[in-house]
């Protein structure tokens, strides 16, 4: 049997030597002694393939350990562990474990539900409601709505100091910041936030509907209508700002004419030039107050078609796909009825002529017939990258460009 390799490691101190099989603890209790003489009090550990650092004190501990231990080289590694590191790493474990069992403090924030603050262990902040916070206790009762998805905080964070900010509210009280920015539930904890929080919905469009099909380089005016649908009136000087998607040469943001009052509903406006290129295009605005975005997003969204000049209609040509052989006849002669002869009365049977030989020409595919309109619709849904049978989509729809628009890009 190959030699064992021991390498035993004490401190910074790293000792190598190897032994024949089988090894003993007698022979390691041995090495000890002379490898370490001022060791006395000491525990021998290896590493399994675990990566756990497994102690060994018997015989039986150590064929395991043999048989299980050793590494590449058939090396196989000790730990040794003094009782004055054994104390260190006690202490160690006690002090890790009493820090894991201490509550956090989580200073600055205050619990939305019941108010405590600042809060003591776990902390549960929804995603959807800016600066709302709850302790375990009150996420415990559910009250909040169980839609909302909550991130939980185990660990104080120093940023909560800097976004707890305060000031005097529309109805003369002091609101919290969140006032302005809140949810969009109907939960208890969350009446106050939605009493003072600009609100805002799409009624709908009053100029270019969805999937519209425009000129390119055409000038419009596209027209939403929306409504103030919270208890606050929109304050003067909001606009309605571009936020993605195709500008379209239109400014960066428009200011509302007047305030909007609660309820109330406006007529929203952004002039906008159509590309030259064709193709589909859409642009996203949004209202913004003084507290940021707020309400429901809308869009513009329409189609750009090329007018190219119209093309001659192909014409239908026929071509049959065979031709008759010719055939040649010879008249029977006349019969005087009173000298019957059966030579010359004999039943009529022609003479076929020899075959005429006449080429066949290969069948052709069906010349399709479009109108002009009918190229001219099929040029721009081409321009557009529409590809297929769309003639047959175009005929469905009796030549109606915008419902054939609609199909494919539905498909």
């Amino acid at each position: 049997m190959a030699p064992i390799v021991l390498k035993f490691k004490h401190g910074k101190e790293i000792r190598r030597l190897s032994v024949e099989q089988p090894l003993t603890y007698a022979i390691i209790k041995t090495i000890m002694s002379q490898l370490f003489p001022s060791v006395v009090n000491y525990t021998l550990k290896y590493e399994d393939p675990d990566g756990d650092k497994v102690t060994v004190s018997s015989q039986q501990e150590i064929d395991e350990a043999v048989s299980v231990g050793l590494g590449a080289g058939n090396v196989l590694r000790f730990f040794v562990i003094t009782e004055k590191e054994r104390e260190k790493e006690k202490a160690a474990e006690k002090a890790g474990s009493s820090s894991e069992q201490a509550p956090t403090v989580h200073f600055g924030v205050s619990c939305d539900g019941c108010n405590v603050s600042p809060i003591n262990g776990v902390r549960f902040k929804c995603t959807v409601c800016p600066d709302f916070d709850l302790c375990e206790a009150c996420q415990s009762l559910k009250t909040h709505d169980q839609s909302h998805p909550l991130i939980q905080f185990t660990m104080c964070h120093r940023a909560d100091f800097e976004s707890r900010r305060f000031h005097r509210g529309v109805y003369g009280g002091a609101h919290c910041a969140r006032a302005m920015r809140g949810c969009v539930n109907d939960s208890p904890l969350c009446e106050k936030v939605k009493k003072c929080r600009y609100l805002a919905r799409f009624v709908q469009d009053v100029t270019i509907a969805d999937n519209s099909v425009l000129k390119p380089n055409e000038r419009f005016m596209k027209v939403w209508k929306m409504r103030n649908s919270g208890d606050i009136a929109w304050p003067q000087g909001t606009v309605l700002t571009f936020v993605g998607g195709d500008r379209l040469g239109a400014t960066e943001s428009v200011t509302l004419p007047r305030a909007v009052a609660s309820k109330e509903e406006i007529d929203l406006s952004v002039e906008m030039i159509a590309p030259e290129n064709s193709g589909r295009y859409t642009g996203y605005w949004r209202l913004q107050g003084p507290e940021g975005k707020f309400g429901q997003r809308v869009w513009v969204d329409f189609f750009v078609a090329d007018n190219k000049p119209s093309e001659t209609p192909v014409q239908l040509v026929e071509i049959p796909s065979f031709v008759p052989l010719a055939l040649e006849t010879t008249p029977a002669p006349a019969c005087n009825p009173s000298s019957y002869d059966s030579r010359c009365c004999a039943p009529f049977v022609p003479n076929v002529a020899e075959p005429v030989a006449v080429p066949v020409p290969a069948p052709q595919p069906p010349v399709i017939v479009m109108s002009n309109e009918e190229i001219k619709s099929i040029s721009i849904l081409h321009e557009m990258g529409f590809s297929g049978d769309l003639l047959s989509a175009l005929r469905t729809h009796r030549g109606d460009l915008v419902s054939t628009i609609r199909e494919l890009v539905g498909r």
